[in-house]
């Protein structure tokens, strides 16, 4: 005869000896919210972001990330002078992404996307991991 009780007791004995619990269920919640939490920063990374978006007929001035001959990623040209309110393009011209650091934030410029800014003073925009640095002077 089955015996209801005797297999409840079992059942809990045997899921208290498994080393990792994958049958309940706050264990799937976790990891459902574990995968959201993955999948948020993804989406947010993968993203360029912009600095500063005006609308003008400023033209702006074109700095471009290439791969130089000896492998490294540097901007080109490195060091740029412009007047206050210009806008500056950064065009990712290699097929690698990089993180780019403007103002003290974080930009992840993807390979062909650009990034425009528009500096009202001096400032030095640099790639994460080594690399170039670009020197923006403000007159």
């Amino acid at each position: 005869m089955f015996d209801f009780f005797s297999y409840l007791a079992f059942k809990e004995a045997y899921r208290a000896n498994e080393p990792y619990p994958t049958n309940r269920p706050y264990v799937r919640v976790e990891h459902v919210s574990r995968a959201r939490g993955v999948l948020f920063l993804r989406l947010w990374v993968s993203h360029p972001t912009s600095v500063a978006q005006t609308t003008s007929t400023t033209t702006a001035v074109v700095v471009r990330l290439i791969v130089n001959q000896q492998g490294a990623i540097v901007f080109s040209p490195h060091a740029i002078t412009i007047t206050s309110g210009t806008p500056v393009r950064i065009v990712n011209k290699t097929p690698y992404g990089r993180f780019l650091v403007v103002n003290g934030q974080l930009f992840h410029l993807l390979p062909g996307a650009a990034l425009r800014i528009t500096p009202t003073q001096s400032e030095v925009v640099s790639i994460c991991g080594g690399g170039g640095t670009l020197t923006i002077t403000v007159v």
